[in-house]
Order: structure tokens, then C-alpha cells, then sequence
């Protein structure tokens, strides 16, 4: 037997706790980030299924015509609902660890489609020919074979975004919200659902779900840089990470305010992109990278080796080197490097700072004294 007072409970806790993320965080999503927006369209989701969750439990097995569409269309939506929820909470995770940066991976977001697309053609047949669950004479709802598709193919996304999430993450960007934040809440609310019959506790565990990555993702926007994608000084001065590594690199793109003055601001933000881009993946699996202020960026590294310091520079050089020869825009990105070894017990961070900054100075001179001496021998 369906327990109502358990159900409307749970269901408008859940509708309360989605309307409040939505009205407590409208800045965050005012934003055309792509991640964002996957997320925005899963909330909406949700505030669906639990609006209409009591209701087809209330109304399960009384007559009448219009009880029985109510009940046909209503679980058509929640099980609707079911099909896409996967695919959007993988969306946002790949957008959200990625970045826009590829058509690859609007490539896969098309494949990944192609499941819940063709699950959402089954439920249209559904209300014609009952293939995935029936709703009876008695205006009972019942649940057909085909309907474990749907369950096998939540829990293959589910598995497959935690899956992607710890390649994505190993060694790279130090992320602020673990996976479990979301899958936890989902699982155990399921396993409640399926000892405990009569309740409805997987949609109101899903809004647990989704208000826990949501206050992650405000963590995430005090501390990442909104262009460029990577840390912000805020993050470097709140954190202390620094206290775990041994190496630290400034860099400073060259010649940057000519390509501001001459292809407009839009276009030095999309250099600034591209050169945290470069730098991000030369620190891969070796520290994290931060956009220190306008143009300048601080790498720290866990080793201290003054060889291994220079690698990265050079893995920085020869990246931008590469997206040069590309072609891609009317102008060549250089940036130069000031390198510091340092013991974090007896270094603070001004006196990195300081030192690295020094140093990157110094390389910017001789680049502007070997660039005015190519000029001078080519008017020569």
C-alpha cells in the first residue's frame, strides 16, 4: 500500500529545496555556459517529477476516463524523465570538466543521445501499445519487462560518468565537488525506494543530488577564473596548496596589448584562453595552474627540479609554437617564464611571488632586446 503522507512529504520537500536553488542562485544561472544550462534543464526535470509524483500516487487505481490518461501521461513524463536525467547529468559533468573547447565532444554528446532518444520513441509507442508499463482496467499501474531497459540504462550513464569523471580528473584541475556528491544521495534514495515499499524517496533524493552539486559549483565560481577556465588568485591565497609543492613558474604573454589595440579586447580575451589552455595541459599530472592577474599566469609544480621546471616551459613554448603554425589566428601568442625552487616550510608565498616574478622580468627584457635587434637587422 502507497504511504501518501511519506510521499507528498518527500516529494514537497524536494519541490521546495529546487524552487529555492533556482531563486538563491539566479546568478549563477543567468550564465550561456553549456555545463550550466545541461544543469538548469535537469532541475526543471526534477521540479516535474515531483509535482506530479503524488499526484499519480494519489489517484493509482480510482475510475474513470480521465484518472486513466492522467496516470498514462504522468508516468509516461516520470519514466521520461528517468531516460534523460542520465544523459543530462553526463552532459553537464563532460562540459563541465571539459570545457567547449572540441567539436569531439558535441560528437559524443550526439552519440550519447542516441539511448534516450530512442527510449523516449518507445514511451510514445507506449501510450498506444503498452511495451514498457500498462496502466490497467482498473486503472492500476503496472510495470512491464521492457521497463528494466530503462533501469539498466540509468545505471550504465551513471557508472559511465564516474568513469569519466576520475580519467578526467586524475592529474589534472583540482576539482571542488566529488562525483559522490551526486551519485550518493540518487543511489541510496533508490535503495530506499526498493526496500521500503509504498514510499517515493528517488526523485526527492535526486534534488538532495542536485542542490549539493550546486553548491559546489558556487564554490567552483569563487575560485576558477570565469574566461579562462583555470584557478584564480583567490583560489592561490585561500587554499594554500602551494605548501604541497616545490617549483613555481610566472608567465606573462609578450606583446599582449598590441593584439588588444589591434583586434579588439574580444580577441585578447580569446588569446588569453588559448594561452591557459597551453599552459593547463603542460601541467598535467605535475601541479595546477592559475591566472594570477590580466595577462600573467602562475604554474607551482611538485618538484623542484630546476630541469623539470624548464620542461614545462618548453612544453608551454612548444604548445603556443604548435597553435602558431596553425594558423588559426592573425597573430603569434609568446609568453616568458620566471622559474623558482623553493621549500614550502621556510617560503612564503610573497617571496615566491616576488622571486618569480623577478625572473620572468628579466626573460621579458631579452626577449624585446633579441626582437628590436631581428627588426633593426631586417630594416638593415
Amino acid at each position: 500500500m502507497i504511504n501518501l503522507p511519506v510521499v507528498y512529504v518527500a516529494n514537497g520537500l524536494g519541490l521546495v529545496s529546487l524552487l529555492t536553488t533556482i531563486f538563491c542562485n539566479r546568478t549563477l544561472f543567468e550564465t550561456n555556459r553549456k555545463d550550466i544550462r545541461f544543469m538548469i534543464v535537469l532541475i526543471w526535470i526534477s521540479i516535474g517529477t515531483c509535482f506530479l509524483d503524488p499526484i499519480l500516487s494519489s489517484i493509482d487505481g480510482h475510475p474513470g476516463a480521465f484518472v486513466h490518461g492522467v496516470n498514462l501521461l504522468g508516468n509516461s513524463y516520470l519514466f521520461l524523465a528517468g531516460n534523460w536525467l542520465p544523459f543530462l547529468w553526463i552532459s553537464f559533468l563532460t562540459f563541465h570538466l571539459r570545457g567547449e573547447r572540441t567539436e569531439k565532444l558535441k560528437r559524443r554528446m550526439q552519440i550519447f543521445s542516441i539511448i534516450p532518444i530512442l527510449l523516449t520513441i518507445l514511451l510514445v509507442l507506449n501510450l498506444f501499445y503498452p511495451l514498457i508499463f500498462v496502466i490497467g482496467a482498473d486503472n492500476v499501474y503496472h510495470r512491464l519487462p521492457l521497463s528494466s531497459v530503462n533501469w539498466a540504462f540509468m545505471a550504465c550513464y551513471i557508472l559511465m560518468s564516474i568513469i569519466f569523471y576520475w580519467i578526467d580528473i586524475r592529474g589534472k584541475r583540482i576539482r571542488h565537488f566529488p562525483i559522490a556528491i551526486f551519485i550518493l544521495p540518487i543511489f541510496m534514495g533508490l535503495v530506499a525506494q526498493l526496500l521500503f515499499y509504498g514510499i517515493s524517496l528517488i526523485w526527492p533524493a535526486t534534488t538532495i543530488a542536485i542542490g549539493g552539486v550546486v553548491m559546489c559549483l558556487n564554490n567552483e565560481t569563487a575560485f576558477i577564473d570565469h574566461l579562462t577556465g583555470i584557478h584564480n588568485r583567490a583560489f592561490l591565497f585561500s587554499s594554500e596548496l602551494y605548501r604541497k609543492m616545490h617549483g613555481a613558474i610566472m608567465l606573462d604573454i609578450d606583446r599582449f596589448k598590441s593584439i588588444n589595440d589591434t583586434y579588439g579586447h574580444s580577441e585578447g580575451d580569446a588569446a588569453l584562453c588559448i594561452v591557459a589552455n597551453v599552459i593547463d595541459d603542460a601541467v598535467i599530472g605535475k601541479g595546477f595552474s592559475i591566472r594570477y592577474a590580466g595577462d600573467e599566469f602562475v604554474v607551482f609544480t611538485k618538484s623542484g627540479d630546476e630541469k623539470e621546471l624548464e620542461q614545462v616551459c618548453q612544453h608551454i613554448y612548444k604548445g603556443l609554437k604548435d597553435f602558431n603554425a596553425s594558423g588559426k589566428k592573425p597573430y603569434s601568442l609568446h609568453v616568458s617564464c620566471g622559474t623558482y625552487a623553493f621549500h614550502p616550510e621556510q617560503t612564503s608565498i610573497d617571496e615566491i611571488i616576488k622571486k618569480i616574478d623577478t625572473k620572468m622580468y628579466e626573460e621579458k627584457k631579452a626577449y624585446h632586446a633579441s626582437l628590436k635587434k631581428m627588426q633593426a637587422t631586417d630594416k638593415a
